[in-house]
């Protein structure tokens, strides 16, 4: 195990809520800051140390509008009786949203500037409408089939050579593993009880993500048909991912001040990176920000021992694992499913990848993991650990 230093950046703990429907499941009556606040509460009630010691919550969130708007941050931060001299705030960078709080809170932990951050990832509120607030003179600069994520996920399994039959089938063992996970109850150690409710209006305490059908089939994935209208288009409803609402936290911060209050650190973190690439193929950007990881991590894709890469389509999850050549690691990728099955909590995602690495690596004893993600418009996020 490598040499950790007192500025590195530790993982005290980590965890998220369950992943439901994002209009018609458990937590819909739930407001957004309610589901925010108690699944930080939760996390917060493990550890004992000086709440006045952190130098702040800083929360993903893909969308902040409507009842997530208005830094919602702040408002859960005083819901989870934070002191109120910790100050909050949002950051917006779609799926990124929350991994990118990660890589703030590293930074200025590295850089001596902070000692501890709480950290959250939400999304309960999506907006109903498709329509774009995008500047027309935007097209100048990129494609505006861009805007819609089906054309460039259909670039890349063309660029690729991935036929709608490997995504299809992908998509079904996403599926599979989760059920599988479920049934051997490999969730329940990531995933915070919390009070939802039944489609019936009945008082529920929900523990398990639901999105996930236990009576699909292989032809039920293949009869969805895809949307855009790109010759050999292959991107569907059935092998890409559905939004969801969920919550994630994560407990971050230096290896000195953990030390100092006897609290036992779980990870370190050992590179993060934001890559961008041409908008026209964006979830290429998943791999750029890979390879930028592992570079600054003076490490290969090999030395990895755990994956977890979202699975915002069946193309992004395959084109990554062609691109980075590493097809013969399948069995530490993704090994419990992913958001195709389980369904994309956007704001929520970066922590959540990060969150169900962690708990793949101490189940299965790995010491190097990577969790890596695609941004819209071509940027994307990588985070690497390291178990302690």
């Amino acid at each position: 195990m490598s040499k950790i230093k007192p500025h590195d950046v530790v993982i005290v703990d980590c965890a998220r809520s369950a992943i439901t429907p994002a209009h018609h499941g458990q937590f819909q009556q739930l407001h957004p800051e309610q589901l925010g606040a108690r699944l930080l509460a939760s996390l917060l009630q493990r550890h004992t140390f000086d709440r006045n010691d952190i130098d702040g919550l800083i929360l993903g969130c893909a969308y902040p509008e409507q009842q997530q708007s208005q830094n919602i941050a702040r408002r859960i931060g005083l819901l989870t009786q934070l002191p109120v001299e910790v100050p909050a705030h949002c950051i917006s960078a779609f799926t990124g949203s929350s991994m990118q709080a990660l890589h703030h809170a590293t930074a200025q932990i590295m850089a001596a500037q902070a000692q501890v951050f709480l950290l959250g990832g939400l999304e309960h509120v999506r907006p109903k409408t498709s329509e774009t607030l995008a500047c027309n003179e935007a097209s100048k600069f990129y494609p505006s089939m861009a805007q819609h994520s089906a054309y460039s996920h259909d670039l890349l399994a063309k660029m690729y050579d991935i036929s709608k039959e490997e995504q299809d089938e992908m998509a079904f063992a996403s599926h599979q593993k989760v059920q599988l996970a479920q049934q051997r109850g490999l969730f329940k150690s990531q995933i915070i009880a919390l009070e939802g409710q039944l489609s019936d209006g009945t008082a529920s305490i929900c523990t398990e993500d639901t999105y996930t059908h236990t009576d699909l089939a292989l032809s039920d994935i293949k009869q969805h048909t895809p949307i855009s209208d790109l010759p050999h288009a292959s991107f569907s409803l059935g092998n890409s991912a559905l939004p969801a609402s969920g919550a994630s936290g994560m407990l971050v911060m230096s290896q000195h001040y953990a030390q100092q209050c006897g609290l036992k650190a779980r990870a370190v973190i050992r590179a993060n990176t934001v890559a961008s690439c041409d908008p026209a193929i964006s979830p290429f950007a998943l791999v750029s920000a890979t390879q930028k990881a592992l570079n600054k991590a003076n490490m290969t894709a090999k030395d990895i021992q755990q994956f977890e890469i979202h699975e915002a389509s069946a193309s992004q999850y395959l084109t990554a694992i062609r691109a980075l050549d590493i097809s013969k690691q399948q069995d530490c990728i993704n090994s419990y499913g992913g958001a195709i099955a389980l369904g994309d909590a956007s704001g929520a995602t970066g922590l959540q990848l990060i969150t169900s690495l962690l708990h793949a690596m101490e189940q299965h004893d790995r010491q190097f993991g990577l969790a890596s993600l695609a941004i819209p418009l071509g940027q994307g996020m990588c985070t690497i650990i390291e178990r302690i």
